[in-house]
């Protein structure tokens, strides 16, 4: 009777605390499970207002070129996400109760919304009515875009803070997960040693309940083991899904910037075609007039002028050939050819910055295997970045170059800025990072230009051997002559 007593009294004792565990893992599941669903909650938020802010980049991008052009086809960008801001700011309000400041914000960029709609129709309604005269049209869009800055900023700071609660939530998570993993060792902790005591029991009563005792401790573990691998491969399950879900935001962010510079290439593609027409007008009309004037100077002064009509149409036809879209990626590119395009068609902006463009290229250049508009692409992306670089030097110069090395073509592009900090060297070619101020830059330049080298087989990176400045640096294989 006292050994029953002992296994009674002992067996109750461990009831008790296995009781206790198990209501405690239920309360971490259960937090873990509400940590989750505000996670899940934040990103929705993180992309709606990313969407926002895109959608009124579009916006303001078909009011601008109406404005400036006056063609009513500017306007179906417009049209087509107005309707789309009351959407997105409500989905921007689904924030939990106890965020009363995110919510206010909500609130300031939906009056914000509402006033830059309000100057963007009223700029629409007197371009319309032919009304908006140079000064005032500088006024207008001065205010437009006063407006526009403080929608970003209020739309970074929702994104940031929305941002600091997600990975206060994945702490949450990952602590939870980490009480989780202590819990069920505990328990099986508990459960190991109640099977030992008794097993030290039962060896005093007899060798039957010994066996048994040591079948039981067998199986024991085995669901012990059972159970670890399973609990392994749901966090490994977990980790591959917030993986893959980042994936997906990061594609789909990619995607939108994608269809915004497809929409300004459109836009380029057609102002260029409408230039080109009336500019072959101007060119005949002026090759008339050189062959009927008699008077020398008259004829010189006519002479340059076609050299300059003959500038800009060059200009636009450097145009249309940077956003022709490439049927395949699989062809052969001249890079003395990309580098020439691309230089014609930066020459003004380069000028104005009072920028000195120096190219050196390796005689017998070879070809590479790319899309000519890959490349220039990459180049205008690169001459940009190294022009703001250099925006603030008493003697701005970049420096492209072009050699050959062990079968590949390295392409350099160098300025003598104040290059890049050793504390951002890592994350330069990261989506979305950037350095610039709020509303200059994207953050995707880089990024989306490393990626459109390394679909044909290139490599993008910092060359770090260079001291002054910053050096971007290109390499592709060769492509035989033969």
């Amino acid at each position: 009777m006292a050994l029953i007593s002992r296994l009674t009294i002992w067996f109750g004792l461990m009831l008790v605390a296995v009781i206790t565990v198990l209501v405690l893992l239920i309360s971490v599941l259960q937090q873990t499970t509400a940590a989750d669903d505000l996670r899940s909650r934040t990103e929705s938020l993180i992309l709606a207002a990313s969407q926002l802010q895109a959608n009124l980049v579009d916006a303001e991008t078909a009011q601008r070129g109406f404005i400036l052009t006056g063609d009513e086809s500017f306007l179906e960008p417009y049209l087509k996400v107005k309707d789309s801001f009351d959407v997105r700011i409500n989905e921007l309000r689904q924030i939990p109760k106890h965020n009363p400041a995110q919510l206010e914000r909500v609130n300031r960029l939906s009056f914000l919304i509402n006033e830059k709609l309000r100057v963007n129709t009223a700029n629409i309604d007197l371009r319309r009515r032919q009304q908006l005269e140079t000064p005032f049209l500088a006024t207008r869009l001065g205010e437009g875009k006063r407006i526009m800055d403080e929608i970003r900023i209020e739309i970074y700071e929702y994104i940031r803070i929305e941002e600091q609660l997600l990975a206060e939530r994945k702490g949450v998570v990952s602590r939870n997960i980490k009480w989780l993993m202590v819990l069920i060792f505990g328990l099986s902790i508990l459960a190991l040693a109640s099977a030992a005591f008794a097993t030290l029991v039962i060896l005093r009563d007899s060798r039957r309940r010994i066996s048994i005792e040591l079948n039981a401790r067998a199986v024991l573990q085995e669901k012990n083991s059972e159970l670890e691998l399973m609990t392994n491969k749901l966090i490994e399950d977990e980790a591959l899904i917030r993986e893959q879900q980042q994936q997906a935001l990061e594609s789909r962010e990619r995607m939108i910037q994608i269809e915004k510079l497809t929409s300004i290439g459109t836009m380029v593609g057609g102002v260029a075609h409408e230039i080109n027409n009336p500019l072959m007008g101007v060119m005949n009309y002026v090759e008339y007039a050189k062959d009927k004037a008699i008077d020398p100077k008259s004829i010189e002064v006519l002479k340059s002028a076609l050299q300059e009509i003959e500038r800009i149409k060059k200009i636009v036809q450097n145009m249309l050939v940077f956003i022709r879209t490439d049927n395949t990626k699989q062809v052969t590119c001249n890079v003395q050819d990309a580098i020439k395009q691309v230089s014609s068609l930066l020459q003004g902006e380069l000028s104005r910055g009072n920028v000195e463009l120096e190219v050196k290229i390796d005689a017998n250049l070879p070809m590479i295997r790319c899309a000519a508009s890959s490349l220039q692409q990459v180049l205008v992306n690169l001459l940009l970045n190294a022009r703001d670089a250099v925006d603030k030097q008493s003697k701005p110069q970049i420096r492209i170059v072009a050699s050959t090395s062990n079968m590949h073509v390295v392409l350099r592009v160098c300025d003598n800025g104040g290059g890049v900090p050793e504390e951002y060297r890592a994350r330069i070619f990261e989506p979305f990072f950037t350095t610039k101020p709020v509303g200059k830059g994207t953050g995707l330049g880089l990024s989306v230009s490393r990626e459109l080298v390394e679909q044909v087989g290139g490599t993008l990176e910092l060359d770090q051997g260079t001291s002054d400045g910053c050096c971007m640096k290109m390499t592709f294989k060769a492509v035989s002559n033969s």
